[in-house]
């Protein structure tokens, strides 16, 4: 595996895992944030409520983004690894029918 293709995957699959799980803790505490807001004030503000709510929605929904992205970088590092190995095993069976001098000085050159 090259190194890029490595790098790529490795990058992809941290993506993958942190993107949500950064975003679910984030998401949790705005709604503990929200819901300590309502128990310090002692009467429900459904306004205040629905921003922190909010907010906390947008956090699920960045960590969903990032870990979309990661998989994505995970997708095209294979794709791209799959391609390259084809690619070097066709160019080496191609090499193995070229024709080579007695005396292995390389291939007959016409």
């Amino acid at each position: 595996m090259k190194k890029a293709h490595f790098i790529g995957l490795i990058l992809g699959l941290v993506l993958m895992f942190l993107g949500p799980s950064v975003g679910v803790a984030l998401t949790v505490r705005a709604m503990v944030r929200a819901f300590n807001a309502t128990a310090q004030s002692g009467k429900a503000d459904a306004q205040r409520l629905a921003q922190e709510v909010s907010s906390a929605m947008t956090a699920t929904a960045a960590g969903m983004a990032v870990g979309a992205v990661g998989l994505l970088v995970v997708i095209l590092a294979l794709i791209l690894f799959f391609a390259d190995r084809r690619a070097r095993r066709r160019l080496q069976a191609e090499a193995r029918l070229l024709p080579f001098e007695p005396g292995g000085n390389g291939p007959v050159r016409p």
